[in-house]
């Protein structure tokens, strides 16, 4: 019977520290990267618009998914490792967002509005482009984004995988 406790007590701490380290990773890829993205377009430059950033398949997959709701000048920043056609859906989003696609020199090259929510239709515009930012709906209209826009980040970006 003592060998039974023994190894039962063995399971039982490797069962507390494997829940542990899940819930180590879990905050510690929670815990996005945030930068500042600010937009020069005609007229000037907007104010500071907080991003959370996102460099990884896992992250970029997850998106803005299961969130239920999002500040207004608050947004997600997706970086990929290279130029290319990207195409997002909005399978488990439940807040209308506004994408804004951006070539790999940070010029905005195309802008969707006010996307609905909780669709599977695949979006993209007919430039190739390198990183997207989403706000929530409305606020490329607010803020005048459009295609030609320039985008400035500050903060220090991660490398994406």
């Amino acid at each position: 019977m003592p060998r039974f406790r023994t190894v039962l007590s063995s399971l039982v701490i490797c069962a507390a520290l494997g829940l542990v380290s899940a819930v180590c990773a879990c905050s510690s890829t929670g815990s996005a990267k945030r930068a500042t993205v600010t937009f020069e377009r005609q007229g000037g430059t907007t104010t500071d618009f907080p991003v959370e950033v996102v460099a990884t398949p896992e992250d970029r997959a997850r998106g803005l998914m299961f969130r239920k709701s999002l500040g207004e000048s608050e947004g997600m920043l997706f970086l990929f490792p290279r130029e290319q056609s990207l195409a997002f859906w909005m399978k488990n989003t439940f807040i209308s967002l506004d994408m804004i696609f951006v070539s790999s020199d940070w010029r905005v090259v195309g802008v969707l509005k006010n996307v609905p929510p909780l669709t599977e239709d695949r979006r993209m515009v007919d430039a190739p482009s390198q990183y997207v930012l989403e706000f929530v709906g409305g606020f490329a209209e607010r803020n005048r984004i459009e295609p030609g826009n320039r985008v400035i980040v500050s903060g220090q970006l991660p490398h994406s995988h």
